[in-house]
């Protein structure tokens, strides 16, 4: 799953659904002022605009699963790099078949180091999403695709395209194959969580135990916007095990936050705090 503002749920933590909220406006925060590269997106986009203050909170009651998952994005930001032919696999989250193996089309060509290496020797688990948002020559336009695999210096595997964005438009969709949203934005990207790196300044999307904590129904379908759909097996699997009381609005891409009354202190965590908040 993932969701337009983070979480994974401790039990001395209180996450809440936002049923409504007003976007705030940025007085200083314009494109110009942004390295896009670092700071992608419109200031407008899901992904930089922070809660309203009339936002009205629900408890999620989210459920802790037994263990911590990571969905590898891969965010390749190098438009002069040469360019590696990327071609069609089949394999998918099949894991007994080689995401290695060039077996179809050329898909694209997209600028990428020949040296960087996506292989099941530097992925983590065995059938990661791995979703690619890479930069295009002219600058702007991000071509995102899944699941991408770099087993050699010059060639590149893959099999889902999606709609390109513009780096500087809302970049709301790509590579997530559950929501449909975007591969790039919503990203925690590695020089953000750094003793120096300051708050994170834009959403964050997170994995949760859907068998938990993810409502289905058949009018929902299990998701709300801005997602485009939630996960196939969403209608057998979403809420299975939910032992907590029901909370309808915790769908696939549900808003959730740390609530104003809870401060930094009582949780210790302060540069993911200030994303939450």
């Amino acid at each position: 799953m993932a969701c337009f503002v983070p979480l994974n749920k401790m039990k001395s933590l209180y996450f809440a659904v936002i049923l409504a909220f007003t976007h705030c406006s940025f007085p200083v925060d314009n494109q110009q002022e942004r390295d896009p590269l670092l700071h992608p997106f419109a200031h407008t986009s899901i992904w930089n605009m922070p809660i309203g203050s009339d936002a009205k909170y629900v408890h999620a009651h989210l459920e802790p699963a037994n263990g911590m998952t990571i969905d590898e994005d891969y965010i390749v930001m190098t438009p002069d790099a040469p360019l590696v032919d990327v071609y069609r696999n089949n394999a998918g989250w099949d894991r007994q078949k080689s995401r290695c193996l060039k077996e179809g089309e050329l898909l694209f060509s997209v600028p990428i180091p020949e040296t960087w290496m996506v292989t099941p020797e530097t992925w983590d688990g065995l059938t990661p999403n791995a979703g690619l948002a890479v930069l295009l020559p002219d600058r702007r336009t991000i071509l995102q695709t899944q699941p991408f695999a770099k087993c050699e210096l010059t060639e590149a595997t893959s099999r889902y395209k999606f709609q390109n964005v513009d780096l500087y438009g809302d970049g709301m969709y790509g590579a997530h194959g559950g929501s449909g949203l975007s591969a790039i934005g919503g990203t925690l990207r590695a020089h953000e969580l750094t003793p120096t790196s300051g708050n994170i300044k834009h959403a964050l999307k997170v994995n949760v135990f859907a068998r938990k904590n993810i409502y289905y129904d058949e009018e929902t379908k299990g998701y709300r916007w801005p997602a485009r759909t939630a996960d196939n097996y969403a209608a057998k699997e979403y809420y299975k095990d939910r032992s907590y009381e029901v909370v309808q609005a915790c769908r696939m891409c549900a808003l959730l936050a740390i609530p104003p009354s809870i401060t930094i202190e009582s949780l210790r965590l302060e540069i993911v705090f200030q994303s939450f908040t």
